[in-house]
C-alpha cells in the first residue's frame, strides 16, 4: 500500500494529472471556472468543519472535494492554455482577402534551400476598422532572397500575406505534424515575399525568452567566428544550446549509427552533467560548506541560464527545477528517497 504521508505531493500531482488527461484526450473545452469557484466554496466550508468536527464522512467529503478542486484546476488550466479560447485571438480577424498585419519574430530562423523558416507572435491585424490588437502564433516561410537580419528574434515586420491552414497527413499512420502543432497554439503557417515584407522601427517588449533567443544568438555568432571548423563550431552549439539545425546529415547519420543521437539533443542529461560539474568544483573550493547559500545561488542560477538558451525546452526546464530543488534539501533539509519522489512530483506539478 502506498504511504502518500510520506509522498504528500504526489497525492496533489495525480487528480492533477488526471484532470489534464480527461481534457487532452477527451478533447474537451469548456470553461470551468464557476464549477471551480464552488468546488474551492465547499472545500473551504468543509476545512473548517474538519477542525471543529471530528468526523470520517466530513474528512473523507474533504479528500474527495479536494480531488475535484484539482481536476477542474487542471481543466481550466487547459481551458486558458488553448490560445483560441482567447477574445482577441487573431483568427476572429481574417476575410477572404490576403490580410496585412504585424508581428514579432519568436524564434531563431532555419534555413532550407529556398526559404527561412521561422515562428511569428501575431500582433496586429488591418481590419476595416484599423489595426487590430490579437494574439496568436505561425510559421513564417520567407522566400529567398531576403535579408536575414532582418529575422533576428525580437523584430517587428509588416507582413502582407495570406494565412494558410496546416494539412493532415496523408497516411492514418504518418505522424501528425498538424496536430503537433496545434499542442503548441500553432494553428496556420504563412509563405512572404521580400517585398511584401517590411522591418517596422520597434522592437518586442523584454521577456525571458527573448533574452534567451538573443544570447543563443551570440553563442552561435561567437563559436562561428572562433576559429573552429564549421562541422566542430555546429557540434558544440548543438551541444551547448540545443541549436542543430546546421549539422549536415553525415554528421547525423554518424551519431545515429553510432546510437548516441541523442547526444546532440539537448535534455536532462546535459542539464545533470552541468549539475555534476557544479558539485564537484564547489567541493573542491569550499570543502567546509562555509558558503552554502551562496553555493546554491549560484548552481541554481547557472541552471536556470542553461533552462535559458536552450529555449525553456520541457526536459532542461524539468531537470533544472529537480536539481535546483535537490540542491536546496541537500544543503539544508534532512534528504532521502522520499524526498526525491516529492521533488519529482513538485517538478512535474509545476510543469504542467
Amino acid at each position: 500500500m502506498i504511504r502518500f504521508k510520506t509522498i504528500p505531493f504526489v497525492r496533489i500531482l495525480l487528480p492533477f494529472l488526471a484532470g489534464i488527461l480527461i481534457t487532452v484526450l477527451y478533447k474537451i473545452n469548456f470553461d470551468p471556472i464557476y464549477f471551480l469557484a464552488g468546488s474551492a466554496i465547499l472545500l473551504a466550508v468543509l476545512f473548517f468543519l474538519k477542525q471543529k468536527i471530528v468526523s470520517k464522512s466530513i474528512k473523507n467529503s474533504f479528500i474527495v472535494t479536494g480531488d475535484v478542486f484539482l481536476v477542474l484546476s487542471a481543466m481550466q488550466c487547459c481551458y486558458n492554455y488553448n490560445i483560441k479560447n482567447q477574445q482577441n485571438f487573431y483568427g476572429q480577424y481574417l476575410s477572404s482577402e490576403t490580410p496585412v498585419w504585424c508581428g514579432s519574430v519568436a524564434d531563431l530562423p532555419t534555413e532550407t534551400e529556398k526559404f527561412y523558416k521561422t515562428k511569428v507572435n501575431i500582433e496586429q491585424i488591418e481590419t476595416e476598422s484599423g489595426l487590430q490588437n490579437v494574439v496568436g502564433q505561425t510559421i513564417v516561410y520567407f522566400k529567398k532572397p531576403i535579408n536575414k537580419a532582418i529575422l533576428k528574434p525580437g523584430n517587428s515586420l509588416l507582413i502582407h500575406s495570406a494565412f494558410i491552414d496546416l494539412k493532415e497527413p496523408l497516411n492514418p499512420h504518418e505522424f501528425n505534424y498538424k496536430n503537433f502543432l496545434a499542442d503548441k497554439n500553432i494553428f496556420q503557417s504563412c509563405f512572404a515575399d521580400s517585398q511584401n515584407v517590411k522591418l517596422m522601427n520597434r522592437q518586442s517588449d523584454f521577456s525571458l525568452q527573448l533574452l534567451g533567443l538573443n544570447t543563443k544568438q551570440n553563442i552561435i555568432h561567437s563559436f562561428k567566428n572562433s576559429g573552429l571548423t564549421e562541422e566542430a563550431a555546429n557540434l558544440c552549439i548543438a551541444l551547448l544550446t540545443g541549436y542543430d539545425d546546421e549539422i549536415d546529415s553525415e554528421t547525423i547519420n554518424a551519431f545515429a549509427h553510432s546510437g548516441t543521437l541523442h547526444v546532440l539533443s539537448v535534455s536532462g542529461l546535459h542539464t545533470g552533467i552541468l549539475y555534476a560539474v557544479l558539485l564537484f568544483l564547489f567541493g573542491v573550493f569550499d570543502r567546509n560548506k562555509k558558503f552554502k547559500a551562496l553555493q546554491v545561488v549560484l548552481i541554481i542560477l547557472s541552471l536556470g541560464f542553461f533552462a535559458l538558451i536552450t529555449g525553456f525546452s520541457p526536459p532542461v526546464m524539468r531537470a533544472a527545477i529537480m536539481l535546483s530543488l535537490m540542491v536546496i534539501g541537500k544543503f539544508y533539509f534532512n534528504y532521502s528517497s522520499n524526498n526525491t519522489i516529492n521533488i519529482l512530483a513538485v517538478s512535474a506539478f509545476g510543469l504542467l
